[in-house]
């Protein structure tokens, strides 16, 4: 056969037959179906290519042969040469699967959706996404999902309204690893303990996933001066605003911790822990006080140029863009996040069911 498609088309050997995902099939039809084509290996001018996990067609050996065979061996037979693929950074690869242009502050501003980070390259959002997401170890596939999903939510979000991406990106990342606790989160009934000790969203994040021992950084392009000329904390202090335009970064653990989790955990339907006033000082507004930390920090540092490597300062300017654009995210509360991540979960259904984009 091969040789009479050769001869008509004027082709050259060899031809190629291409199997993927082997290892997601019922244990006993990727036996079937190693043994069968395994008859007509040796054909010449017939190369077969097995793209798998190679540890989990083992686990499907396994199953069916038993837990004491030796499928390594097994498998060996099968294959004349074997090549490992490196596994691809995930930002790349969310760049190739998914639309990063959407999550561009251009196509944002045409849709008139407000969204935190503010004015950023579609890139360098999918980059941070792509970091959120790896705090889970989702796998490839999982983590494209849950980018596409955030996509096609903010896509498909009405003209003036307003959202936190990453915040967004970290609750259907959540929900995708752990439906439970994600429901406990968005409740605000969790509850975990540890040796009678009550654990904290983020202790507990922690020992699950060791996210304060990964080196993962987001990456914010901060424009201070557009933001805001002076910087003020409504009492002493009036000062032209001396940060930069830069890069701003901040870890993920510190993000989690720092911004994410004191708005997650309150009891309060306003996402905004910042909007809560502070007894002790009532008559100084929430964004005079980050004013006066971001005074405190400049006058306790030197060197300027090395502002945007600090969190510290990134958490910050989080915390003054959250305030200053008070009528864009305090408004939106853990319901509203929660009726984003179930809204995006009907899109996918959608998709799949219809195969285009809902407008």
């Amino acid at each position: 056969m091969v040789g009479a498609v050769v001869g008509l088309k004027k082709v050259s050997l060899p031809a190629f037959i291409f199997i993927d995902e082997l290892d997601r099939c019922r244990p006993s039809y990727a036996v079937e179906m190693l043994e069968t084509i395994k008859h007509i290996f040796d054909i010449e001018g017939v190369v077969f290519v097995v793209a798998t996990d190679t540890e989990q067609l083992q686990h499907a050996v396994k199953a069916v042969y038993g837990e004491g065979f030796d499928a390594r061996v097994y498998l060996s037979r099968f294959f004349n040469s074997r090549f490992s693929l490196k596994e691809p950074k995930l930002n790349k690869l969310l760049n190739v699967h998914c639309e990063s242009h959407k999550l561009s502050s251009d196509y944002l501003d045409d849709k008139c959706i407000v969204t935190f980070p503010l004015r950023e390259d579609g890139n360098r959002v999918l980059e941070n996404i792509a970091e959120l997401v790896s705090v889970f170890g989702h796998t490839p596939r999982t983590a494209i999902q849950v980018a596409e999903r955030v996509i096609a939510t903010i896509s498909n979000m009405p003209m003036h309204t307003n959202v936190d991406i990453l915040l967004l990106t970290f609750l259907l990342s959540l929900k995708e690893k752990d439906h439970e606790l994600y429901n406990e989160v968005v409740t605000g009934s969790f509850d975990r303990r540890e040796e009678g000790k009550t654990l904290s969203l983020i202790d507990y994040l922690d020992k699950q996933y060791l996210i304060s021992s990964q080196e993962r950084y987001l990456h914010f392009h901060l424009e201070p001066l557009l933001i805001t000329e002076n910087i003020s904390d409504g009492r002493r202090y009036n000062i032209a605003n001396p940060y930069p335009v830069d890069v701003y970064s901040i870890s993920v653990y510190s993000y989690l911790s720092d911004i994410v989790m004191p708005q997650l955990e309150q009891s309060s339907n306003d996402i905004n822990i910042w909007l809560v006033s502070n007894e002790s000082e009532p008559e100084q507004k929430p964004l005079e006080k980050v004013s006066r930390r971001l005074i405190d920090y400049y006058y306790s540092k030197k060197n300027v140029s090395l502002y945007h490597r600090n969190p510290e300062v990134t958490a910050m300017w989080i915390e003054y863009l959250y305030l200053h654009y008070e009528y864009d995210f305090s408004s939106v509360s853990v319901e509203k996040y929660r009726e984003l991540v179930d809204f995006a979960s009907a899109l996918d259904w959608l998709y799949l069911h219809e195969g285009s984009e809902v407008s």
